[in-house]
C-alpha cells in the first residue's frame, strides 16, 4: 500500500481508483474527515473490465 499522508493532507481533487482499495478502514476514515469532503471534488471508480459491450 502507499503512503496516505498527501492524501489525508488533501492535496489531491481527483482519486482514480479500483474499488478493492476503497473498502479498507484507513480509506473510509479518509472519506469521512473534514479535509477529504472539504477538498475532493471527484473519485473515479475504475471497472471497465466489467463492461461486456460498448
Amino acid at each position: 500500500m502507499f503512503d496516505l499522508t498527501e492524501l489525508k493532507s488533501g492535496r489531491y481533487n481527483i482519486i482514480y481508483s479500483h474499488p478493492e482499495a476503497l473498502h479498507t478502514k484507513k480509506i473510509q476514515e479518509i472519506f469521512h474527515s473534514p479535509v477529504y469532503q472539504q477538498r475532493v471534488c471527484a473519485v473515479a471508480i475504475d471497472e471497465v473490465h466489467m463492461i461486456s459491450e460498448w
